[in-house]
Formats: C-alpha cells, sequence, structure tokens
C-alpha cells in the first residue's frame, strides 16, 4: 500500500500535510526549539512562525553575520525526538514591522531523512586545552564538538582516511582537559571524515568519576552557548 501511495503522490502529499501541520503547531504555541545551522556548527534556542509560503524564524543578533541564502537549518521536533525538520534558508537577514530581527526559511515538503545526531555536541572551538588524546600519535587532536558520546577532531594531515580509518575501533584513548583532567575512553570509532575534521563516537571507560566529569563539561559548554545566543520573542 505504501508503494502505491508514493506512486500516485498520496504519500508525499500526506507528508507535507504533517510537516507542515507541525509547523503551524509550533507557531500557534510559541515553542521553543533547539536549532542548528549545518556545517557551522552553531545551535541556538528560537521560536517561529508559518506564514504562507514562509517559515518566519526569530534571531539571535549574534547570527546577524553568520547566516546566508542556501544555508540549511534543522531541528528536532518537540515531543517527537526521532523527527527533524530540515529547513533551506532564503531571506537571511529581515526585520519585522516591531524591529525583531528575523530570517525566512522555505518550509519543506518533507521530514529530514534523518534525526540527525542522537546526542547534541556543543562548539568547542574557542578552547584550546580540550584535546583527544590516542596512544601512538605524539600530539594531541583539538576537539571541535563535543558530546557525551562523541566529538569532531581537527586533523592536519591529508591522508586522514588511512590514518584514522572509518569504522576502525581505537583502543586507547582519552579526553585531555588542562594539564590535569582527563577521562579516559572506550571503544572510539571514527564515524565521519570531513576536510580536516574526523567526527568520533565514543564511550566513556566504566566508572563514576569519568562520566561525571565528561557530562559537567558538556553541561557547561551547553550553558555558556544558551547565554551567549538566545534568540528574542517575536
Amino acid at each position: 500500500m505504501a508503494s502505491l501511495l508514493g506512486i500516485f503522490g498520496i504519500g508525499d502529499r500526506l507528508q507535507k500535510k504533517a510537516v507542515h501541520g507541525i509547523l503551524n503547531q509550533l507557531d500557534r504555541k510559541k515553542a521553543s526549539i533547539r536549532m542548528e545551522i549545518e556545517k557551522v556548527n552553531i545551535r541556538f534556542t528560537t521560536m517561529i512562525a508559518f506564514k504562507h509560503n514562509s517559515v518566519v524564524v526569530a534571531k539571535p543578533p549574534a547570527l546577524d553575520n553568520v547566516l546566508k541564502v542556501g544555508q540549511f537549518v534543522r531541528f528536532k521536533v518537540p515531543g517527537q525526538e526521532q523527527q527533524a525538520i530540515r529547513m533551506v534558508i532564503s531571506t537571511p537577514n529581515l526585520n519585522l514591522k516591531n524591529g525583531s530581527p528575523v530570517f525566512l526559511c522555505t518550509p519543506p515538503n518533507e521530514f529530514a531523512e534523518s534525526a540527525h545526531r542522537a546526542n547534541e555536541r556543543f562548539d568547542t572551538r574557542r578552547f584550546n586545552n580540550i584535546q583527544l588524546r590516542i596512544s601512538g600519535f605524539a600530539e594531541g587532536f583539538r576537539i571541535l564538538d563535543l558530546s557525551t558520546e562523541g566529538c569532531r577532531i581537527h586533523t592536519s594531515f591529508t591522508n586522514s582516511v588511512k590514518v584514522l580509518p572509518k569504522g576502525k575501533t581505537i583502543n586507547d584513548a582519552w579526553i585531555q582537559m588542562g594539564n590535569k583532567a582527563r577521562v579516559e575512553l572506550i571503544n572510539i570509532t571514527p564515524r565521519t571524515h570531513h576536510e580536516q575534521a574526523v567526527g568520533m563516537e565514543f564511550s566513556v571507560k566504566s566508572g563514576e568519576k569519568d562520566l561525571k566529569l565528561l557530562t559537567h563539561l558538556v553541561a557547561l559548554l551547553d550553558k555558556q552557548q544558551k547565554e551567549s545566543i538566545r534568540a528574542e520573542s517575536f
């Protein structure tokens, strides 16, 4: 039945109705959502309004020179964490009649293919003393973003796919914070390769101390991010 619905376009229309229904609901409730700008690793709390052929997004002032036409933003549907909506920016800078800064997106006709990362990662690029250390490497890798289950690291070598093969588990690695604090990791595995960056998935070594230390660090990053970039209400 699903394939027949797709052939006749009924499935597409139902999904479009569902997506637009969620956008309308978030508008009516003035619900707060956590939105991410893809590829630049910026997340912020905002609200949306669904107006005809545009999704109006309240814009934090800190994003004035960040947004560009054609960039994608996405967010998980509140209460439906496995469902995500992905939108393309059509107008990056606009002020409403009341002066509130916003940007406009084209409303999508379908849900995003996946809910993206299960755990939200937080930008750590402003810190020079948070590194991923791997046994056998003389230098540590600067951590670009971090969650309780993964990170993205900066790599200076050009053959990262060979040096850190996708899917090959690394046995001896840890997160180094400053000169003293460290979090021991197990089952750390490269998952994605980008230009001078590798996305890693990991588990924290059994022990309350290591997990507590990493959870505390991620909580601090979350707090700082929310305080530095907060959207204004419509």
